[in-house]
């Protein structure tokens, strides 16, 4: 990755209303080298008479004709670098940029010029979030690569397969059950919905610091709201506070350009967005009528959409972020029970599956569970009897391919789905595979 400046004079454009976070422009002066990437960072530069640095970009598209397309990553510094600072460093001394240029000149710098101007930028405006992959000290710890976050992104477009992803994030060194964790976390951030298997601070930083960078703004506020999802369903599930993900969260919320809406994707202001603030802390079902009608849809569109069930317990209602059946006291005695138990009717919502995708699993598995290795116990007819497992369920985007279908016996096809590690059991199937 290169970093340039691109020079502007103050007459022609001004940095201070046209730099925005999030703000995309065609800079068609600028003709693009051959050393020019897509990904590329850049500083702008008001040439004379404000001779300073005014701004952080990355190059996001290059035209044919030789122009290229930029994406603001700041608006205008509140405190710009003067060329009388930029000058005092050796290294800066005599940078090709100070000198003069036309309007659009794009000049490459040096990594030790690159990395000057990235500390003084640091130094100068502390509250700019420099996010960018050359800013990796902050933003990608040493030995995350940012290629995971490329990989995943692919597999998230459908542009390449599972399995094609699984095989090169594989050879960038990560074991194939986190690989395949990361895949369809995602397929899920990117799409702003609830991702249920956790992830380390480190790599969830990361990964937000580099939709911010790479992909649009739509998708960067969709990865936030799709990170409050999971700290919810996470803490009702665990029953454990995720308090470095709520700050790293806070962090995120923080940077300009996060649009007019709440982490659940309802309009700030809306009924529907006062009815999740009430449902996060707890009100009762007037309370909640008071806010908005159709109350009850709404709760069924948490629990469809976002898997945030909402429970009522001592007159409130509130989220739990979680689809298991409440847990209600257990009397002292043994429960009466009924005699005669009623029959009711029920409409399940169920996804089709295709049989020979079961056939070829089971078949493959040959009578043993592929987590621990026993046979299953044997039916009526002499075989032995399997269980076949989604490791991404179909409500969760899974595909019903055979890459995603695991064959496990009854008692861990159990485990997969109640278990308190049932993600580590997943994982150590995909590694025996």
């Amino acid at each position: 990755m290169n970093h340039w400046v691109f020079k502007a004079t103050p007459s022609d454009y001004d940095y201070t209303k046209e730099l925005c976070v999030g703000r995309e422009e065609n800079w068609d002066s600028v003709k693009a080298s051959d050393s020019m990437r897509v990904g590329d960072g850049v500083f702008f530069w008001a040439s004379f008479p404000l001779c300073h640095v005014a701004g952080l970009g990355i190059v996001t598209k290059i035209h044919r004709e030789g122009g290229v397309r930029v994406r603001y990553l700041t608006n205008c510094f509140d405190s710009p670098l003067p060329i009388k600072e930029l000058k005092a460093l050796p290294v800066l001394r005599n940078t090709r940029f100070f000198k003069s240029g036309s309007y659009g000149t794009a000049f490459l710098l040096t990594e030790a010029e690159r990395r000057a101007l990235d500390e003084l930028v640091t130094a100068r405006n502390p509250s700019a979030d420099i996010g960018r992959e050359h800013g990796a000290a902050s933003k990608i710890k040493e030995g995350i690569c940012p290629d995971l976050f490329k990989v995943s992104a692919s597999f998230s477009d459908g542009e390449i397969t599972l399995k094609e992803a699984r095989e090169q994030l594989v050879a960038l060194g990560i074991n194939p059950g986190s690989a395949t964790n990361y895949l369809y976390n995602s397929r899920h951030i990117l799409a702003g919905r609830c991702y249920k298997r956790a992830m380390t601070i480190d790599v969830t930083g990361a990964f937000l610091s580099w939709i911010k960078v790479h992909r649009i703004p739509e998708e960067y506020a969709n990865s936030l709201r799709a990170l409050e999802a999971h700290i919810q369903y996470f803490e009702a599930y665990s029953g454990t506070r995720r308090t470095k993900l709520r700050q790293l969260l806070e962090q995120h919320k923080g940077v300009p350009n996060q649009g007019d809406v709440n982490w659940l994707g309802h309009r700030k202001g809306s009924g529907a967005a006062r009815l999740d603030q009430l449902l996060s802390r707890g009100a009762t079902m007037d309370e909640l009528k008071q806010a908005r009608g159709g109350v009850h849809s709404h709760i069924g569109h948490l629990r469809k959409d976002w898997g945030i069930r909402c429970e009522e317990k001592d007159g409130k209602w509130r989220m739990v972020g979680t689809d298991q059946p409440a847990r209600d006291d257990l009397p002292d005695g043994p429960p009466a029970g009924c005699e005669e138990p009623e029959q009711i009717s029920r409409t399940v919502l169920t996804y089709t599956r295709d049989p020979a995708v079961r056939a070829y699993v089971l078949s493959k598995a040959k009578g043993r569970c592929e987590y621990c290795g026993e046979m299953g116990f044997l039916k009526p007819d002499g075989k032995p009897y399997l269980e076949a497992h989604h490791l991404l369920a179909l409500s969760e985007d899974g595909p019903d391919t055979s890459d995603n279908v695991v064959a496990l016996c009854a008692n861990h096809h159990r485990e997969a789905h109640y278990g308190h590690e049932r993600a580590k059991l997943e994982a150590a199937v995909i590694a025996k595979r």
